[in-house]
């Protein structure tokens, strides 16, 4: 029998994973019932990134594609600028970001 299972390891409030089949740029994102480790790579344009999604148990690969911000325009749009800070939890579709006051409700789909 094999197992396969994505270790983690806390240094300060940052989770870092010591799978080699993680990059050493991704970043954990909570999701519903899960985790997923997450690698970005920002468009010039901070309003959209191609996100590669890895189980955050088993480290599959779940899927890499390019995601784009959608907002609720309330008049203060948001961008990304920080995406692993931004992003509260995904939920297998949509990433959600965290809502600042003053700032529109904002996604990224």
């Amino acid at each position: 029998m094999i197992v396969a299972s994505c270790l983690t390891k806390q240094e300060g409030k940052k989770l870092v994973s010591t799978s080699k089949n993680i990059p050493k740029d991704a970043f954990f994102v909570k999701g519903k019932n899960v985790g997923y480790w997450c690698k970005a790579e920002v468009h010039d344009h901070k309003n959209n990134a191609i996100i590669t999604i890895y189980d955050g148990v088993t480290v599959k690969l779940l899927q890499s594609k390019r995601f784009s911000v959608i907002c609720k325009l309330e008049g203060n749009p948001l961008w990304i600028n920080d995406l692993k800070n931004q992003i509260d939890y995904f939920d297998g579709e949509v990433f959600h970001f965290k809502r600042l006051p003053g700032q529109d409700s904002c996604w990224l789909q």
